[in-house]
């Protein structure tokens, strides 16, 4: 004879989380994004920043600042751009940035990121090299001149 259990649920007010979240989540330094956009837009954070649930956070298991750099310039790409036009979510012409399709993201991080964060450290200090980190990215992912074009003309 199996013994049942039972379990109680609590009702929660509105404002209350329904599950607890790591602090440091919020406190470390982290690329975030809005969950619906009209283009994929990712930012660097790396002072404490709350939000509610349509921004989603990108953290380094390691805290390794670089790697999470070098990533934004990829997740800003032109060429990852398209591909979330192609293969993400959307509803209209919104981008729904999910987290399952931003698990989806084939991403290829170089061996050697530095050339890439310089570029996003630029970037970040406001400087106009996107199409410097666009071609790192086209090198890093092999587009032939040919698919360079077509990804350009979306």
């Amino acid at each position: 004879m199996t013994q049942r259990r039972e379990y109680k649920t609590k009702k929660i007010d509105w404002y209350e989380l329904q599950w607890a979240r790591n602090v440091g989540l919020f406190e470390k330094p982290k690329i975030v994004a809005h969950y619906r956009c009209k283009r994929a837009t990712f930012a660097y954070n790396e002072i404490p920043f709350y939000a509610a649930t349509d921004v989603y956070y990108i953290t380094d298991r390691d805290n390794n600042e670089d790697r999470l750099k070098a990533l934004l310039g990829i997740l800003n790409s032109t060429l990852v751009n398209v591909w979330f036009y192609h293969r993400g979510k959307k509803k209209g012409e919104t981008l729904e940035l999910f987290s399952t399709v931003l698990r989806q993201i084939p991403v290829i991080l170089p061996s050697d990121i530095r050339p890439l964060v310089n570029l996003v450290v630029r970037r970040m200090q406001g400087e106009l090299v996107d199409d410097k980190i666009d071609a790192l990215v086209y090198k890093l992912y092999g587009l032939t001149p040919e698919e360079i074009a077509l990804v350009e003309k979306q």
